[in-house]
């Protein structure tokens, strides 16, 4: 459904651009059209780039397998930024196109994702710390345990 549109509107091109910028492919850029300041335009290369990755196959598979754990911060904060647009307001979307709602809807789920994985990395070294003195503290009571045994 994407692959074929010729001259997609804003929020498809942004939500494209979401995931280039999640693929680490080199990202579309979007400039006002002089003769519209709300639409968003590229080159005819930048939207063939972009269909040439949607016709890959495998392309959802390699959504699929996407590292969500390695998603940098500089990434993250690229695509907040732009779902925060109007143009990205799921009803909007979801009115344009389904398949293109569904993909943002899983770029969003990605950046969930990743903030709960930032908020919780500090609790996990705390434990990852605790139950490193915990198990050294059983190796000083296990030796101490067989010294008094040996004493005894």
């Amino acid at each position: 459904e994407i692959r074929n549109m010729r001259n997609p509107i804003n929020s498809t091109k942004k939500v494209m651009e979401m995931v280039c910028i999640l693929k680490g492919q080199k990202v579309m850029k979007i400039r006002a059209d002089s003769s519209d300041p709300g639409a968003g335009t590229m080159t005819p290369e930048q939207w063939a780039t972009t269909q040439k990755m949607l016709g890959e196959v495998g392309f959802l598979l390699s959504l699929h397998r996407l590292d969500r754990d390695k998603i940098s911060g500089d990434a993250l904060k690229k695509i907040t930024r732009l779902i925060a647009d109007d143009d990205c307001e799921p009803s909007k979307v979801q009115r344009i196109s389904k398949v293109v709602s569904n993909i943002l809807q899983w770029v969003k789920a990605l950046v969930k994702y990743s903030e709960v994985q930032q908020a919780m990395a500090p609790k996990r070294w705390a434990i990852a710390d605790e139950e490193k003195q915990s198990e050294e503290l059983t190796a000083r009571l296990s030796d101490a345990q067989r010294e008094r045994t040996l004493a005894a």
